[in-house]
């Protein structure tokens, strides 16, 4: 009868390995890879109450480099940040 206890909890984890190894394995296949940008444009909404508050507080700001400020109507002003070589 010692015997036949042993076998069921050892039953009971491979079972539950092997339900681990499915659902990892499960993950990683539907993971997308977002490292490998390599062109395009990133953008950075603010919402409009925002920038008014901040003019209103005499805060000035403006972006570096490539970066540039746009104005969307039905989006609201935003930041544009150039993407190349998987750089922004």
């Amino acid at each position: 009868m010692s015997v036949r206890r042993g076998v069921r909890p050892l039953a009971l984890v491979t079972l539950l390995a092997a339900l681990m190894a499915v659902a990892v394995v499960t993950q990683s296949s539907g993971a997308v890879s977002v490292d490998t940008v390599t062109g395009g444009q990133s953008k950075l909404f603010v919402p409009l109450k925002v920038v008014q508050q901040l003019n209103k507080d005499r805060i000035i700001s403006s972006p570096n480099g490539g970066a540039y400020i746009t104005f969307v109507s039905n989006e609201g002003p935003a930041v544009v940040f150039p993407i190349s070589d998987g750089l922004v």
